[in-house]
């Protein structure tokens, strides 16, 4: 089987050691596994543009027929929900893909004994999807940390203020939906399965970690104050960002390791 990873635009211009390192696992898992950074055109067809969509979209689906993928697997809410209304190809969530072939050695209860309490913040484009979030939940119970429910998650959940480009055509609408979305979660730690999520969520001062951060990073304390919590980036890095990553994965897929 000929599968790709698409880590999706948020993740990669976030953090290009969070996922390259989950790239390397994953094809030390799959030999086989290729690479796209391709947008997959949705913030287009969010803002109206049909036009424009079907022109991104169709760019993505060029380069996926060339790679002759048969699945594909994505960190991304969005690029799921695209995916899988448009695609050809087979599209997984990384979630279901760990809870299949496990967490990457060594992780595995490292939260133990911590008493750390999150509760997740489910993605909108996850609301319907029940694999997607019991995953999620799998993996990080596997990790150590503990659960809280909320009264905001699965099908309730409540947008983390970035859906549907309300951030860039209306600010003082975002910041609201944020501050709304973070206090009917209430907890002080919050985990998120989407890089723009975590983007919102930090920019109002929340303790909100991504999954991937969970897994690769610093095991969370109780003790951790604002500081732990990396803020929001600038545009202008989050591109150099995405460069740094394209370059990552590149190096990854000639050599086979970072």
């Amino acid at each position: 089987m000929r599968r790709l990873f698409m880590p999706g635009c948020a993740l990669a211009a976030y953090d290009p050691t969070l996922t390259a390192k989950t790239a390397a696992y994953l094809k030390s898992r799959f030999p086989e596994l290729g690479f796209v950074l391709t947008c997959c055109g949705k913030p287009t067809k969010l803002v109206g543009r049909s036009d424009l969509f079907e022109q991104r979209f169709g760019l993505l689906a060029s380069e996926l027929e060339e790679a002759r993928a048969d699945q594909i697997i994505t960190a991304c809410p969005g690029c799921l929900d695209t995916l899988g209304k448009h695609a050809d190809a087979e599209v997984v969530s990384l979630w279901e893909v760990l809870g299949e072939i496990g967490l990457p050695p060594g992780v595995c209860g490292k939260a133990a004994g911590e008493g750390v309490e999150f509760v997740v913040h489910d993605a909108c484009a996850t609301r319907e999807n029940e694999k997607v979030q019991v995953g999620v939940r799998s993996l990080i119970k596997q990790l150590g940390y503990c659960l809280n429910p909320s009264m905001i998650e699965g099908k309730n959940t409540l947008c983390c203020g970035k859906g549907g480009m309300v951030g860039a055509s209306n600010p003082e609408l975002s910041r609201a939906c944020t501050h709304r979305c973070i206090e009917a979660l209430g907890s002080t730690h919050i985990a998120v399965y989407c890089a723009s999520c975590r983007d919102a969520f930090a920019a109002d001062g929340a303790h909100a970690r991504h999954l991937l951060e969970l897994i690769w990073g610093d095991v969370v304390s109780g003790t951790d104050g604002p500081s732990a919590i990396p803020s929001p980036l600038p545009s202008l890095k989050k591109w150099r960002n995405r460069l740094k990553t394209n370059a990552l994965l590149n190096r990854l897929q000639k050599r086979g390791s970072l």
